[in-house]
């Protein structure tokens, strides 16, 4: 898999100066072989192909193997020469009281603070560099220009605790965006399921548990009594939900197409109009935010520190770290955010054997209602090429492309949907919750 499509893309010269890989870590045992074998494969290729790349990686309050990996980790990243750090056991715990986003900007910036510490001091972007014979911890800092978004400031790939390939940073690194992201998905909620996913996620169990006919197990998944015992033996048992349901989009609360409008669970996944038959063809979009798991980001704003990680301030969206990161960057003027949605990367084995069709497939293919399409080297100019003002309907402020009659920022009506105080998840279900909001755009 990693051959095939590896050959598609151009390694030279897309870390526009360096790599910064940074991610954080809890709890995450389980996609630790996938994420060691693709996060090495990656960065020897960077590296191969004259890229300075950096691993960093903040892992605090595991209770399971993860520490342990990662100490696997850095014995291959050693044997590479790869310059990282990572740090084990972090001190950094959610305080009683700490609000969620508080907290999580608080450990996204540990993960890159050998950037911050070693490499910003001056406003220029670097490439922690280790001396020979030293250990993992230890680190010399190599000197790269700082030239402004999309030339020479360096890319940040920032990695959740996801399963992902090789192959989906190498796309998203062909982009010469401010931000690139794919698609995160997962195995649908409950909750979040219609009737008829009901009876197709029973239907499937029937078929696959209990060898029954096709047209036998819809006929029984519509039973009264059977979805009632169904759903009551769910609650007691999430894995079962988690094989047969629909696969959903996940990462909802943050990813926002270029309309302001909030993404969808199910494909199309924007709403759109004018990005949806692209998404559906498997070609990329211009977004007003995503993270989706994986997001490369250009260095320059947060080497510079015009942006970090951070919680709302009065007045705004009760958003995601990651939301207002977006907001933070159109304000300044970096909104060539990309999406392509042939980069898709899920959280457990249930989600990739969805995507890869239980991996008889390479690629991952499996995504009712978009289309799986291969890189073009002309998917880049195709990309840029797209408008960053795409919907007057969404925008106000005056005359001209971006900005108001007296050089002011141009409004972008967004999706807001905010966390309430003290939550850790926000409940989209609640009146009042989601609403518009005015996020200013250059």
């Amino acid at each position: 898999m990693w051959q095939s499509q590896s050959r598609e893309y151009n390694r030279t010269g897309v870390c526009d100066g360096g790599c910064f890989f940074a991610g954080n870590l809890r709890d995450a045992q389980l996609v630790m072989p996938n994420y060691i074998s693709h996060l090495t494969r990656v960065v020897s290729t960077l590296s191969e192909a004259h890229n300075p790349v950096f691993v960093s990686i903040y892992e605090s309050g595991s209770s399971d193997r993860t520490r342990a990996w990662l100490k696997v980790l850095a014995i291959a990243l050693d044997a590479l020469g790869v310059p990282h750090e990572l740090k084990l056991g972090g001190t950094i715990q959610r305080a009683k009281g700490e609000e969620r986003i508080h907290f999580l900007a608080r450990v996204r910036s540990a993960a890159l603070e050998p950037l911050y510490g070693r490499c910003a001091a001056n406003g220029t972007f670097c490439v922690p560099k280790m001396e020979a014979g030293t250990k993992h911890h230890h680190h010399q800092q190599q000197q790269l220009p700082h030239a402004g978004a999309g030339s020479g400031s360096g890319r940040v790939v920032f990695l959740n605790d996801i399963l992902f390939t090789a192959a989906d940073v190498l796309r998203l690194l062909q982009y010469p965006a401010d931000l690139a992201c794919g698609l995160d998905l997962g195995m649908a909620a409950e909750p979040d399921l219609t009737w008829a996913e009901h009876h197709d996620t029973i239907a499937a169990f029937l078929r696959a548990r209990w060898w029954l006919p096709r047209r036998l197990a819809r006929a029984l998944s519509r039973a009264h009594p059977l979805r009632m015992a169904w759903r009551s033996f769910h609650r007691k048992s999430e894995p079962l939900l988690r094989e047969y349901g629909p696969l959903f989009f996940y990462d909802k609360w943050v990813a926002r197409d270029i309309s302001g409008r909030m993404f969808t669970n199910r494909e199309p996944f924007v709403a759109y109009d004018k990005s949806v038959a692209r998404v559906r063809a498997g070609r990329p979009v211009r977004v007003h935010c995503c993270w989706n798991g994986l997001a490369v980001i250009t260095a320059g704003p947060l080497v510079g520190r015009e942006v970090e990680f951070r919680e709302h301030r009065e007045g705004e969206c009760s958003a995601s770290e990651c939301s207002l990161l977006c907001d933070d960057m159109w304000r300044l003027g970096y909104g060539n955010m990309i999406m392509d949605p042939n980069v898709r990367v899920t959280y457990d084995r249930a989600g990739a054997r969805r995507l890869f069709r239980e991996f008889a497939s390479d690629l991952p293919a499996n995504v009712p209602g978009i289309a799986y399409a291969r890189f073009r080297p002309g998917d880049v100019a195709e990309a840029l090429a797209l408008p960053l003002h795409d919907d007057a309907s969404r925008e106000y402020g005056g005359e001209g492309a971006g900005r108001r009659a007296g050089g002011g920022p141009r409004l972008r009506v967004v999706d807001c949907c905010d966390l309430k105080k003290g939550a850790d998840m926000v409940e989209f279900r609640d009146a009042g919750v989601c609403h518009r909001s005015n996020v200013s755009i250059l």
